[in-house]
């Protein structure tokens, strides 16, 4: 044996005789040549070049990979000593902090070779076998750490194990309180009092707060018990795989039924629209889009939604031609038609806007102060795609929503992230293909701009955003302006803000609406009065949310900003379809991945009663059974028809327990009021749209309410 080997076999005699002795003391390690063990767990010695001296505070992270197969493999800690000297100082393992050496010593530390980590920041203390201690292994509190009672030979592997800390007493039993510094680190221990165990532990222990971050507010629904066996996955793919499978057996089954204008003629609905707007592009010039024979819902959406007709027509014309046969296809009830047109909504939402969502909850869920654990937002993905409006919209009445939400959503993403220049060019996107996209866009500019001036002025992040917006519009009018010039470009706009419309559509929830039922509004003022008052109305509603998201750019506000600002517009703007209702939904639905059980009840109610205001279109489109099926199956989903969940669901104010409660309960006699007296008990020759009306007034009242309690979370966050 060298003279370096019995140097090391005397130093393991000295800490055995201390041990029997029930000395407190540790040697301290240290010094060139010592072995410490490599990424795969195998032991590596240092050249006999100097090299620094491992003192107390000081130790090397050698083993990344919390227990490794190669460190559980290594022989006893007496013989490893013996024959590869003292390990002063080192880690072994910097992850993985989990005791496999239960012997019968008297004191703590951990055992040589078994994958465990001995010299972290804290104490181990002993108080009776196989207890818990408090030593922060990977310098965080809470770890484990063992604890024993017996023979010297076992206290010798872990005095043996715990060299190169620096020695102290602490507590009963003579433990040694290590005080390394090991910079060590895991994304499961990143608060105070979480434990630092394998990511499969510590998303078990979310539920029990062992992990440090809150439960999810949807704990023990039907949803949460669904996904709970992927919890102890090492990725979220496999749930994510299932949640969208199940996402998409959805919306094929709610595709089955009926969809806007199916035979209804003369004009036949949106449907026809969408298929007519796919034949003319694959058939006429780029020059004649937005001006062929404009009484047959000719083009009115901006050129993106152009070129996605354009794409999707050419490849349905490859499987039938007769589809998009220009001017005698018109009206065409084909199944097979309807099944190709069904199946692109499916395809363009799983492309855009189910991938933005599950961007944005990992975001939320890691990056943004309302934390949550891998499972948890994989169950807050799921509700937010599940979302019943949506469905029921692009899937049942037909329209292709989710493509502009989801570039919308794909901004926010890119620009909580960090990434303003992809974030400028998603939400052109947006705006290039749904002009509604505007609702979003004072909040977005007043964000950036403000990112832009504080905490100091950075003129080039702001020219460089500048030039992406601008490049992006020129992409997308650049082929109208190619092929016919200006006045292709003027008449497009005309299309696509046709005030001449009127103020509203239909019967929608906003202010002009509800108000007309009290006060005929079209008969006192004229269009170009209402629109002045509108405009005044929209910008007083979205000044609040602009002012403070640019003054204090910060992520987490976003969100609610959003929100605020498209319900703003949706409340009290131009020209405003019960469909738009999806557009202040968006940012809000997506407030379903905060742990705050306020937050999601809130969120959870507004869902609803906007689902509701979307019943009058559902119910003369024929969608009944859909809206019926896919609200029940959404709120058994997240727990909302449990009822040991009851007061889970409802937020703490006693006032806003109140409005929930009292706005289901007129919601639902209202329904069972229309299916059991259809005429309105005789008042149907006087009040037509008595129902319709009671409809508007209570979802535009709890409207406002919502949007003034996201005003009101935005300012106080």
């Amino acid at each position: 044996m060298s003279s370096q080997g019995l140097a090391y076999a005397k130093n393991a005699s000295d800490a055995a005789k201390r041990a029997a002795a029930g000395l407190s003391g540790s040697p301290r390690g240290g010094g060139n040549g010592s072995p410490s063990l490599n990424r795969s767990g195998s032991q590596t010695t240092p050249a006999s070049s100097p090299g620094p001296s491992l003192g107390h505070g000081s130790s090397i992270t050698a083993n990344r990979a919390a227990g490794s197969p190669a460190s559980q493999r290594q022989s006893s800690p007496l013989k490893s000593s013996l024959k590869n000297g003292s390990r002063g100082g080192t880690n072994s393992n910097s992850n993985n902090g989990i005791i496999s050496n239960n012997g019968n010593g008297n004191g703590s530390g951990n055992g040589n070779g078994n994958g465990s980590n001995s010299s972290g920041n804290g104490s181990s203390k002993s108080h009776g076998t196989g207890t818990k201690g408090s030593g922060a292994a990977a310098n965080r509190p809470g770890s484990w750490s063992g604890s024993t009672a017996g023979s010297s030979q076992s206290q010798l592997r872990k005095r043996k194990a715990n060299a190169g800390g620096g020695g102290g007493s602490s507590g009963p039993g003579s433990g040694v309180k290590t005080t390394g510094s090991a910079s060590n680190s895991s994304p499961y221990s990143s608060r105070p009092g979480s434990s630092v165990n394998s990511p499969a532990r510590s998303r078990r222990a979310s539920y029990t707060g062992a992990s440090g971050l809150p439960p999810s507010p949807l704990v023990n629904s039907p949803l949460f018990e669904f996904l709970s066996p992927f919890k102890g996955a090492s990725t979220q793919w496999v749930a994510r795989y299932i949640i969208i499978s199940f996402a998409i057996i959805i919306r094929s089954a709610v595709a089955l039924g009926p969809y806007s204008g199916f035979q209804s003629p003369p004009m036949h609905g949106d449907f026809e629209a969408q298929r007519h707007w796919m034949e003319l592009t694959i058939h006429l010039p780029i020059d004649q889009w937005y001006f062929y024979d404009l009484q047959w819902w000719g083009l009115d959406y901006p050129p993106l939604t152009a070129y996605h007709s354009w794409l999707l027509g050419k490849i349905g014309s490859a499987f039938n031609p007769s589809w998009f046969a220009l001017g005698s296809s018109r009206g065409l009830d084909d199944y097979d038609l309807k099944s190709y047109m069904r199946a692109t909504v499916i395809f363009s939402e799983l492309a855009v806007y189910i991938p933005a969502v599950i961007w944005f909850v990992r975001w939320s869920g890691t990056k943004s102060p309302n934390k949550l654990s891998p499972i948890d937002q994989s169950i807050a993905a799921a509700a937010i795609i599940f979302q019943p409006a949506v469905i029921l919209i692009d899937h049942g009445h037909f329209q292709y929503n989710t493509v502009m939400l989801g570039l919308a959503l794909l901004s926010v993403v890119n620009l909580v992230n960090g990434h303003r220049l992809s974030s400028a060019l998603f939400f052109v996107l947006a705006l290039g293909f749904k002009q509604m996209a505007l609702y979003y866009a004072p909040i977005i500019f007043a964000y950036m701009l403000g990112d832009c001036i504080f905490p100091r002025p950075n003129i080039i992040r702001l020219l460089g955003i500048g030039v992406v917006v601008i490049l992006t519009f020129s992409a997308l009018f650049g082929p109208l302006l190619l092929s016919g010039g200006v006045p292709v470009i003027l008449q497009s706009i005309h299309r696509i803000f046709p005030f001449s419309r009127g103020l509203w559509e239909d019967k929608v929830a906003n202010l002009w609406c509800t108000a007309n039922t009290f006060v005929k509004l079209k008969t006192l003022f004229d269009d170009k009065q209402l629109q002045l008052a509108s405009l005044v109305a929209t910008l007083v509603s979205i000044t609040p949310a602009m002012i403070i998201v640019f003054f204090k750019p910060r992520p987490e506000l976003l969100p609610w900003a959003l929100s605020a600002g498209a319900w703003g517009f949706f409340l009290f703007s131009f020209q405003v379809h019960e469909k738009s209702v999806l557009l202040p939904l968006m940012p809000a639905t997506v407030l379903l991945s905060y742990p705050d059980p306020n937050i999601v009840s809130n969120v959870v109610w507004i869902n609803n009663i906007a689902t509701f205001s979307l019943w009058p279109l559902l119910h003369r489109e024929g969608l009944v059974l859909q809206y019926v099926v896919i609200v029940f199956l959404w709120n058994w989903l997240i727990g909302n028809l449990n009822p040991s969940r009851f007061w889970k669901i409802l937020p703490n104010s006693w006032f806003m327990r109140l409005v929930h409660t009292g706005s289901y309960t007129a919601a639902i006699a209202l329904h069972l009021a229309e299916y059991l007296y259809p005429t309105a008990l005789g008042f149907t020759a006087r009040y037509p749209d008595l129902y319709i009306l009671g409809n508007v007034t209570l979802s535009f009242a709890c409207f406002s309410l919502f949007w003034l309690w996201t005003l009101y979370k935005l300012a106080t966050i």
